[in-house]
């Protein structure tokens, strides 16, 4: 097995979800989208700004 450069890489690699560096891209991607989840299922508005607060700290 190959020495990752980064101890996160090695745990992402572990676990099989690629580099430390993809798994960021694809979260920081996910919680872009948030506002688009809880109005699909009818969140309140209040409620999704509330949450949306927490995910941008």
């Amino acid at each position: 097995m190959a020495h990752a450069h980064n101890p996160g890489d090695a745990v992402a690699n572990l676990f099989g979800v690629g580099s430390i560096g993809k798994v960021i891209r694809e979260v920081q991607e996910a919680m872009s989208r948030w506002p688009e989840f809880p109005a699909a299922t009818g969140v309140d508005g209040a409620e999704t700004s509330r949450i949306q607060s927490l995910l941008c700290r």
